[in-house]
C-alpha cells in the first residue's frame, strides 16, 4: 500500500524547535554533547528556555529559533 503525500514545510527545522522546546531535553543534549570543559561551567539544574523574541537598541525586533539561560556553576 503506497504511503499519503504529507506535505510538511521545513520538516527538520519543525523538528528541532519541538525537540528543544522542552528544558529537559535541552539540558540532556547538551550535557552529552558539549565539550567537558564548557559543560563543567554550566548549572544544567538552572537552564531555563527563555523569550525568543529580542528587541536591538533600535526597536527592531528579532525571532530566535532558540534561547536558553542558565547559571555558571560554582
Amino acid at each position: 500500500m503506497p504511503r499519503p503525500e504529507i506535505s510538511i514545510k521545513h520538516p527538520h527545522d519543525s523538528f528541532f524547535k519541538k525537540l528543544f522546546d522542552n528544558e529537559e531535553n535541552i539540558r540532556d543534549f547538551l550535557q552529552a554533547y558539549l565539550p567537558k570543559e564548557l559543560s563543567k561551567e554550566i548549572d544544567f539544574s538552572s537552564i531555563k528556555i527563555s523569550d525568543r523574541e529580542k528587541e536591538n537598541r533600535k526597536h527592531k525586533k528579532h525571532y530566535l529559533d532558540l534561547c536558553v539561560d542558565c547559571l555558571i556553576s560554582k
